[in-house]
């Protein structure tokens, strides 16, 4: 996970629209396909796109458990590593533990782009998907976004009302299989999660206690050497219990 937010963090901007960010998304892109995923870019619009990488179920192919994290940022150079260079890295240890895992149900993961910018990359997608009549194959989204910064060993779990069983059910998980503790938030905002909600899909965001968050959020100084790893880590535990709970 560490590796992924250095390499992440060593372009000078990942600002959707930028030549540097095509390179993250190609670069991106290139490993999911290298673990085995059936990988394919999606764009909002020209050079600002998000990676879509995909292995089906043995069984049931139509029903998708979806995972997600933005690789954008605001910017800064060779920063962003808590926002979101860390989400995007435990996705991809996610998709390398789970490459060689028998999974019954599809699962997805979703590499947006242009979340800084109004959840663009998102958007677009579950209006595509709504368009097709596929929404209805998610099962469940689970977004990752800002999980490094770790100063209580809280992870909070955000949803809308509607849901609250769903997070409930991840906190009963982190008991479980990690050190986690856990703070559930009811009301969803501001982050990739929110249109997938929006659309009726279960959906959670896993991140740092925000009444804790990093002091360098959306600043130059978010950078590698700030991160907990360990902390990273049991989230990405969680995650994975919650892929292989739900593909049961």
């Amino acid at each position: 996970i560490r590796d992924y937010v250095v390499k992440l963090a060593s372009y000078k901007t990942r600002l959707a629209g930028t030549a540097e960010n095509e390179r993250a998304v190609e670069e991106i892109e290139k490993n999911l396909s290298e673990l085995g995923y059936v990988t394919s870019q999606i764009c909002y619009a020209s050079k600002r796109c998000s990676v879509l990488a995909e292995k089906k179920g043995s069984v049931s192919e139509d029903k998708v458990i979806l995972v997600e994290a933005h690789m954008d940022s605001v910017g800064r150079d060779f920063a962003g590593a808590d926002d979101n260079a860390s989400g995007t890295a435990v996705l991809m240890e996610m998709a390398r533990v789970l490459s060689s895992y028998k999974n019954q149900k599809t699962i997805r993961f979703f590499v947006t782009n242009g979340e800084e910018g109004g959840l663009l990359g998102a958007e677009h997608y579950v209006k595509t998907l709504k368009a097709s009549g596929k929404i209805k194959e998610i099962l469940l989204t689970i977004n990752m976004d800002m999980v490094g910064w770790n100063s209580n060993g809280i992870v909070e779990l955000e949803t809308n009302a509607g849901f609250e069983p769903l997070a409930k059910n991840f906190a009963t998980l982190a008991s479980s299989y990690t050190t986690l503790k856990t703070k559930i938030t009811i009301g969803a905002w501001g982050s990739d999660h929110v249109p997938f909600l929006k659309a009726g899909v279960p959906a959670i965001l896993t991140i740092e206690d925000w009444s804790t968050k990093t002091p360098c959020y959306h600043a130059a100084c978010d950078k590698p050497e700030g991160l907990n790893y360990a902390y990273a880590t049991e989230i990405g535990k969680l995650n994975v219990s919650a892929v292989m709970s739900k593909d049961a």
